[in-house]
């Protein structure tokens, strides 16, 4: 399963960079593991059953109702779904810092 964040993510105090991952989950230490960038970043997983049968693995990466967190859910059979937060970098401040860095550049280039 692959996963594509397209800002930086926060979980705990662990920053996850943009890009694409591949997705495990580890039942043993209760971990949604991402594969990717040359790291493994492993995120403490809260578990629960579902009521619907799952046949397949099925992930859902969706945004959490009026906050800046995401939910990273990934379903496993026969019927457990596996599921954490990932706090979004502001992307504001991104897009500040890219505008501030290029006001200081020009301001170089003018002396």
């Amino acid at each position: 399963m692959n996963l594509v964040l397209r800002w930086k993510a926060l979980s705990g105090d662990v920053l996850i960079p943009r890009g694409e991952y591949s997705v495990a989950v580890n039942r043993d230490q209760s971990m949604i593991t991402l594969h990717g960038h040359g790291s493994d970043f492993k995120i403490p997983a809260l578990k629960r059953p579902t009521k619907a049968k799952v046949k397949q693995v099925r992930l859902v990466f969706q945004p959490s109702l009026g906050a800046a967190t995401w939910i990273l859910s990934v379903c496993t059979p026969p019927n457990v779904e596996w599921f954490c937060h990932l706090k979004v970098v502001n992307q504001e401040d991104e897009r500040e810092k890219a505008k501030e860095k290029e006001r200081l550049r020009l301001l170089r280039i003018g002396r």
